[in-house]
């Protein structure tokens, strides 16, 4: 899931027990700042491992590439990934 700024609502799916019924968390949300070079590339690995994961971004332009599956710069396996953690709903 994806948010273009702090005032936008986002409502999540029902919160489970564990991630991959292998890992035990209380909670299995991850809220990310930014689709910059840390907080994109993190946001897509915890989507990857199972957490639903919203990142949250004041810039629509980097929100929207991504929401589209497009990433917003080069990084090393990002442009798998991306639609995979898409697809799934976790982000």
């Amino acid at each position: 899931m994806l948010a273009d700024g702090p005032d936008q609502q986002v409502e999540l799916p029902p919160l489970s027990s564990s991630i991959n019924n292998s890992v035990a968390f209380p909670r299995d949300v991850a809220v990310v700042g930014g689709c910059g070079h840390v907080g994109l590339p993190l946001g897509l690995s915890f989507a990857d491992s199972g957490l639903r994961t919203l990142i949250v971004d004041l810039d629509r332009t980097k929100v929207e590439q991504v929401r589209a599956g497009r990433m917003p710069f080069l990084e090393d396996g990002a442009d798998e990934l991306l639609p995979k953690v898409l697809a799934s709903g976790r982000l």
